[in-house]
């Protein structure tokens, strides 16, 4: 898996763990432990080396400043396309972190083009 790729995957559990577990730790807290979840389990499982972990801590540093700061703004955009009638707390959690993290990048991540983001 490439480095940005494995950002993302690492941004969206670790959102997804600060979610279900309602904890109002740090997003730091939770990208520690997926990738010390990954190191410790999904790496033994596959008899893969520990240190080839490789991920873009500053797009993931990036992704978490910037959706924090404008969950609000982003929220809203959605909200704003949703079918009528719906609000954005009908949609399933995992798609909506998705949804906030890929919306996240479209608008605050100019070097990356669109299509990479939406494939991604």
């Amino acid at each position: 898996m490439k480095e940005r790729s494995f950002s993302r995957l690492i941004f969206i559990q670790a959102l997804y763990g600060r979610e279900v577990s309602n904890d109002s730790k740090d997003l730091d807290h939770f990208i520690k432990r997926v990738i010390n979840n990954y190191k410790s389990n999904i790496l033994k499982e596959y008899d893969i080396a520990g240190d080839i972990i490789d991920y873009d801590k500053s797009l993931l540093d990036e992704l978490v400043a910037k959706m924090d700061s404008n969950l609000s703004e982003i929220d809203v955009l959605i909200s704003k396309n949703l079918k009528e009638g719906w609000s954005i707390s009908r949609i399933d959690i995992m798609l909506l972190l998705i949804l906030r993290a890929s919306v996240t990048e479209l608008i605050y991540f100019g070097d990356i083009p669109h299509s990479v983001i939406i494939d991604e």
